[in-house]
């Protein structure tokens, strides 16, 4: 037995079952084939489905509640994964879980805020430091896309008067 409780021979098999999971054609494998790669005995592989954005939602909700750490995180963070379960994932008992959450600028601001009031110290400053990240990004790109308006005909600024003027 390896390190996990993993057999010799489902370690010599685990890196063609990761690619597997990793597949941009997990689509197309077959339903038992997905549902064994989500039991597979090497987190790894299944970390790797949970990060799959082709992994069927069903299959998502079994990795959320998966006894690895990592494997939930990684389900967290994929953008298939359904808002009410990331919802529920903000709440797993285990901080290492939340944390990984508290970093992800991707998840939605609710799932952030929610974060950002947790009762771990790191969990909460780590969701608070993103927010305030992604508020600098959203105020930049504000007024980015504020400059492009102002210099576009049509927007009732100042220049459109000497725009019409010289057309």
């Amino acid at each position: 037995m390896f390190k996990g409780g993993i057999s010799e021979e489902q370690n010599k098999d685990w890196f063609s079952d990761y690619i597997d999971a990793g597949s941009e054609f997990l689509d197309q494998q077959s339903v038992e084939s997905i549902e064994r790669l989500s039991m597979h005995a090497a987190p790894r592989v299944r970390r790797r489905l949970a990060e799959n954005a082709c992994c069927p939602q069903a299959i998502l909700e079994r990795l959320s509640r998966d006894s690895d750490a990592e494997v939930r995180s990684a389900v967290a963070a994929n953008p298939a994964t359904p808002v009410d379960l990331v919802f529920a994932l903000a709440l797993d008992t285990d901080a290492t879980v939340r944390y990984a959450m508290a970093e992800d600028a991707s998840l939605p601001a609710g799932v952030l805020r929610l974060l950002s009031r947790d009762d771990n110290p790191y969990v909460s400053c780590r969701a608070r430091k993103t927010l305030a990240l992604l508020r600098r990004k959203w105020r930049r790109s504000s007024e980015y896309a504020g400059q492009i308006i102002i210099g576009f005909p049509g927007t009732g600024n100042a220049d459109d008067a000497d725009h019409e003027r010289s057309a």
